[in-house]
């Protein structure tokens, strides 16, 4: 049987672990405004839009963009009970004026004709088996002139999930029980989550969807490999976080949106230190270093 990436590990540990913690709703939905900003998205461009997300997880950061006022929403999810979460969370507390759709399907199964202004893909890219087929077919649904927000992730940007992994694998014994292993391991990081600020989960939550779900064949998906798979049609309008310098008159405009994407890539090269601790924020440094940083995290 082929593991469904996300899928079955959620569907034994139940939607609480897509789940987030918004008491305070107006600080979530101005974290969620900051971001859509910094991404090059006016909060106002989703009025009488079409939007389509897929992994809305259990609908709190559906909720914030339901609220901008899309005409019509779709949500995609293969998890039949995170779906259902979702879809009470929306009809509950969204606008009354969106035309919602609920999609029980695998991303790589849901098939449409219909294209929209929107296209969400937040934090369900990487780790799949293949993540650039999936973020290709997903670029698809993009009408012309519209958007795609979607999430990357690079070896260096995961080196401190992955060392809190083999640290797990050295403290946590097979012979203790599932919940003991998590209690034991959110008491030895228990200093990490303090550097966190405004965590939307629990410790726990965390714990387990970081350090014990299992990613078999899955796949990182990273920066590189997002701009070297967009489609010609499309430029970057924005990254979280903001990384990317360009002191180019307005008129000098790029020959293509492929020139004018590489240059994001080569940035990002003199920029790999600053992913590796958001503690830290470092010179920019040569491309040549970036490329030996990321290619030692990929190999750990």
């Amino acid at each position: 049987v082929t593991e469904k990436p996300y899928l079955d590990f959620y569907a034994k540990q139940g939607a609480r672990l897509v789940s987030r913690d918004v008491d305070d709703k107006g600080k979530f939905f101005r974290a969620r405004e900051s971001l859509y900003i910094a991404l090059g998205i006016s909060p106002g461009f989703l009025r009488g839009k079409t939007v389509i997300e897929f992994g809305p997880g259990t609908g709190h950061n559906a909720l914030y963009t339901d609220w901008l006022g899309p005409s019509r929403f779709v949500l995609v999810d293969g998890g039949p009970d995170i779906l259902a979460a979702s879809k009470e969370r929306l009809v509950t507390n969204g606008s009354d004026l969106v035309e919602r759709e609920f999609i029980c399907s695998l991303f790589d199964d849901y098939n449409s004709m219909e294209l929209f202004d929107f296209v969400i893909a937040e934090g369900c890219i990487p780790n799949q088996t293949n993540p650039v087929d999936l973020f290709k077919k997903m670029q698809r649904f993009v009408k012309p002139g519209g958007l795609m927000l979607f999430t990357t992730v690079s070896p260096v940007s995961w080196l401190s999930e992955i060392f809190r992994r083999l640290a797990k694998n050295r403290i946590v014994s097979l012979e203790m029980s599932e919940e003991e292993q998590v209690n034991l391991m959110v008491s030895k990081l228990e200093g990490h989550f303090d550097t966190l600020n405004n965590m939307a989960r629990t410790p726990e939550e965390w714990i387990l969807d970081n350090l014990f779900q299992p990613h078999g064949e899955g796949k990182l998906f990273t920066i590189p490999d997002s701009l070297n798979n967009l489609s010609s049609e499309f430029i970057v309008s924005g990254t979280s976080p903001t990384y990317y310098q360009d002191w180019a008159w307005y008129k000098d405009v790029a020959h293509s949106n492929t020139e004018r994407n590489a240059r994001f890539i080569e940035t990002y090269f003199s920029n790999v230190l600053n992913f590796v601790d958001r503690r830290f924020i470092f010179p920019t440094h040569s491309q040549e270093l970036g490329r030996q940083v990321e290619e030692i995290a990929s190999n750990i």
